[in-house]
């Protein structure tokens, strides 16, 4: 039986809250924030960054099957990019050794500790993306989709995977796939990225859109 087997996959699968009222206020929150904090006088919000996602992420990773947690990060994104946070490091070469522990560290400092967080997290993310379904998957899919070009280290050969998965449910549901195009795009304007030499693996997954358009 597939939804007997879905169901023994799905680590969410079975799981309630404790609280059922605490959680509905929480994700009450949670779409109030995105609500507020993305249209409202976002510079107020620029000194906090790396406090806010420090404390998101550090609660994410102890609660990973909560999809609240991934949606607040991908918010801290679209601010971010919206503010260009992330433009003003002009050092490339972000370590773990770079990082102040100063409270008093220098906004460069702030945004090479930012970029570590990010670029940490999202590795963490996207090792558990195929243990994921639904709401869950689809929170984590955005915040990956929502990284700036500055927070994709390495190559991007570990994230082709779930662009090429969020195309796939992009077919079900639009918005996700209209969020893969532009992130394309905004990627593709990265020197660093070279976004080019992955086209051989995403173009495919356009084929069902193409095929879709036609018959609608």
């Amino acid at each position: 039986n597939d939804d007997d087997s879905s169901a023994t996959t799905d680590p969410v699968f079975g799981l309630k809250p404790l609280n059922q009222k605490d959680f509905v206020m929480f994700y009450n929150l949670v779409d109030f924030c995105q609500d507020l904090l993305s249209e409202q006088s976002i510079e107020l919000f620029e000194k906090w960054v790396h406090r806010f996602l420090y404390d998101i992420i550090s609660a994410s990773t102890k609660y990973p099957l909560v999809s609240g947690f991934y949606r607040f990060a991908s918010l801290v994104m679209n601010i971010c990019l919206k503010l260009r946070y992330f433009n003003s490091n002009s050092n490339g070469d972000t370590t773990i050794e770079s990082m102040e522990t100063d409270t008093n560290e220098t906004s460069n400092n702030n945004i090479i500790g930012v970029t570590i967080l990010i670029q940490k997290f999202a590795h963490e993310v996207l090792s558990r993306l195929k243990q994921y379904r639904d709401d869950l998957l689809t929170s984590c899919l955005q915040f990956i989709l929502s990284l700036p070009s500055e927070c994709i280290d390495y190559d991007f050969t570990d994230y082709v995977p779930a662009v090429q998965m969020a195309l796939d449910m992009g077919l079900s549901y639009l918005p996700l796939a209209e969020q893969v195009i532009d992130s394309l795009e905004r990627w593709s304007k990265s020197s660093s990225l070279t976004l080019t030499s992955y086209y051989e693996q995403l173009l495919p997954y356009f084929d069902d859109f193409l095929r879709l358009s036609h018959h609608q």
